[in-house]
């Protein structure tokens, strides 16, 4: 009775272990060749999308450190042309009362060639929160739309030394070509006079990249990795803020004065549309001006003229 009992429990047992790699079999007989067509043709529809992540630019320093550009985040609104379909005309629609921007105008933008087909294109900045919100809430109604946080140059000096500072723009196809410009692409901004230009090399950072793998309609099926942006370096000038200050205050006191200044051989005021100036460190001598109180240089040259016509 013993070995009938034992017996019957290892015959059990070998139909449950047999039934086992039948349905491992069958299931791996089907995800290779029934479901192997199906997967493929997902596979071919899911994609990696790479995200460019803005890197901030360095900062550029007066002689006390105390900043003369600086950056500021920007909520800028870019539009993913190939996600558009057959949309686009509504989306720019909504766009547009959103933001207040005519749709012609956001067309015209949607069209920038610096910007390949896959490449989301900015085409508003500086929105408010709550058109941020908006989008952010209703992806049904904005596909292929996001708003991104991108660091943009602010000078919180206004004009003061904008001779000297410079600004950026978009980079030029001629700069592309240039080898000083190699690795860059064509929807980045350089810098375009003064010292943004100069040390451009050194102000621009290194962008940013996310890595996501994306469906056929595009929408992110789950984050791959990701390269964090490194911020340019900062430059420090031997320009002094204060100084700067007082020096351009005075200039544009002089000028002002100086078009008071009637010219009788001319009949006309003196124009002075432009000035410069020079600044001293003075630490081992001393200046002596010898002029003429209540004149200032271009009075003088006017007086130098009736003189000399005389």
């Amino acid at each position: 009775m013993t070995e009938g009992r034992a017996g019957l429990r290892l015959k059990v047992l070998a139909v449950l272990v047999a039934g086992m790699f039948a349905a491992l079999s069958t299931r791996l007989w089907y995800l290779q060749v029934l479901a192997a067509e199906r997967f493929r043709r997902e596979a071919q529809h899911n994609s990696v999308r790479l995200v460019d992540v803005p890197a901030p630019r360095g900062r550029i320093l007066d002689r006390n450190r105390a900043p003369l550009v600086e950056n500021r985040l920007s909520l800028v609104v870019t539009v993913n042309r190939q996600e558009l379909g057959d949309e686009a005309e509504s989306v720019l629609l909504r766009l547009s009362e959103l933001l207040g921007i005519r749709v012609r105008v956001l067309a015209e933008r949607l069209q920038d060639p610096r910007y390949y087909s896959y490449q989301p294109v900015p085409v508003a900045q500086d929105i408010s929160e709550d058109a941020w919100f908006t989008i952010e809430e209703h992806p049904e109604e904005f596909p292929g739309v996001q708003v991104v946080e991108t660091p943009v140059r602010r000078y919180p000096h206004g004009r003061l030394a904008a001779h000297v500072l410079g600004h950026v723009g978009p980079i030029t196809a001629d700069q592309l070509g240039q080898e000083r410009f190699r690795g860059y692409d064509r929807d980045d901004l350089v810098g375009q006079a003064g010292v943004e230009a100069v040390y451009e090399r050194w102000l621009q950072g290194r962008e940013g990249i996310v890595k996501y793998l994306v469906n056929a309609a595009g929408e992110p099926i789950r984050r791959l990795g990701e390269r964090p942006p490194v911020r340019g370096y900062d430059v420090v000038l031997s320009l002094d803020l204060g100084v700067q200050r007082l020096v351009e205050e005075a200039l544009a006191s002089g000028m002002e004065h100086a078009r008071a200044i009637f010219d009788p051989e001319t009949g006309r005021y003196l124009r002075a549309d432009a000035g410069a100036a020079v600044v001293l460190l003075l630490t081992t001598t001393t200046l002596s001006v010898d002029r003429p109180r209540g004149l200032t240089p271009f009075g003088q040259r006017a007086r130098r003229r009736r003189v000399s016509a005389s």
